[in-house]
């Protein structure tokens, strides 16, 4: 709904610029630190291994649902590859492994976790949540971007809480969700995120 010409609309980088620039300044102590979880009760992730980060670029989380073909994740995809790497830090959170545009986020060779999850409610889903944030924190991650229903329920309230990084949550299925009780979480993760585009 933000594409123009097939890129990324004026409308949806302006809002990106400008949380970023909304952003503390690195090397403030952060408060909210999430203290020491036991990694053996933790919910392991498939992760490729990330670079040493860079301190002269804005580190930013991507959060997608799956790589499947539709307007939010075209829109995703496309603001990934319009983005400076000479500036942006980018590494890609995702709930399922497959789908047509993986590919194209191969070829950029950024770091990809792959966060696996059974539902969104159950008690190893909270655990997978607070590793998430934790990793957001270890990584010093500026921004968090989700993109969908669930990347919004999932990830957003975590980040905000125990990560200190700027949260964007995506807005659709405002009205219709796929199941009873979707709709009230995902607008409830909108109170959570710092944006919603």
């Amino acid at each position: 709904r933000h594409l123009v010409g097939g890129r990324v609309s004026r409308a949806v980088r302006s809002a990106m610029i400008a949380t970023i620039k909304w952003m503390p300044v690195r090397g403030l102590n952060r408060k909210g630190c999430l203290g020491n979880v036991s990694p053996p009760i933790l919910r392991k992730f498939q992760e490729t291994s990330a670079p040493m980060p860079d301190p002269n670029r804005i580190r930013i989380a991507y959060f997608v649902d799956s790589f499947d073909v539709g307007g939010m994740e075209l829109n995703a995809i496309r603001t990934v590859e319009a983005l400076d790497p000479e500036r942006y830090d980018l590494r890609i959170f995702h709930l399922r492994e497959s789908g047509k545009l993986l590919p194209r986020y191969q070829k950029l060779n950024l770091p990809m976790t792959h966060i696996a999850i059974d539902n969104l409610y159950s008690t190893s889903t909270m655990l997978a949540g607070l590793r998430f944030a934790r990793e957001l924190r270890t990584w010093n991650a500026d921004v968090l971007h989700a993109h969908h229903l669930y990347s919004n329920i999932f990830s957003v309230p975590f980040a905000r809480l125990f990560s200190g990084c700027r949260t964007i949550a995506g807005r659709r299925w405002w009205h219709a969700t796929p199941r009873r009780g979707l709709s009230t979480a995902n607008r409830v993760s909108y109170h959570f995120a710092h944006r919603v585009l």
